[in-house]
């Protein structure tokens, strides 16, 4: 296996419970140009009453939509990292009567940067994707308290 890079886990929900796989083309073109690579999908669908259906690519019963077939193709060997059990608690967070997939992919842009990071004795910790909408309200940065804050305790160490 080539360098890897940050893995993160992501649960993508669609509306209804029919996931064709439309997106598998935007896909297909982060893995042809080594942006990613694909380690475990498992697709989800959540019905009226919250019940949660969980699908492995390869085990599907029915035939697939090609786009569907086609994710199957796009990661080589996928699968064995998400157990059940980690497929539910993700989809906790799937609206009734909505289909998602749970994606386990391989950041392969940011590898040397994360050798790097290891290579020094870093480490990288949990952090949470920061989401741009339209009309969303940027925060005040809390930068200026911390500032004065550290200003205060050099300060007061002299």
């Amino acid at each position: 296996m080539s360098a890897i890079g940050p893995v993160e886990s992501v649960v993508v929900e669609f509306p209804g419970t029919g996931f064709d796989g439309e997106v598998t083309p935007a896909l297909a073109d982060l893995i042809e140009a080594h942006a990613t690579r694909l380690l475990d999908v498992v697709l989800v669908t959540k019905d009226g009453n919250g019940d949660v259906s969980l699908f492995e690519l390869d085990a599907l019963d029915v035939p697939a939509p090609a786009r569907l077939a086609q994710l199957a193709d796009l990661g080589g060997e996928l699968g064995a990292l998400l157990r059940d059990e980690d497929v539910i608690i993700a989809a906790e967070v799937v609206r009734a009567n909505n289909s998602a997939a749970v994606i386990v992919w391989d950041h392969l842009w940011a590898a040397r940067a994360a050798e790097a990071v290891r290579s020094a004795g870093g480490r990288t910790f949990p952090g949470e994707r920061v989401l741009r909408w339209p009309g969303a309200q940027r925060r005040p940065r809390a930068r200026a308290r911390s500032v004065a804050a550290s200003r205060e305790l050099t300060s007061s160490l002299r």
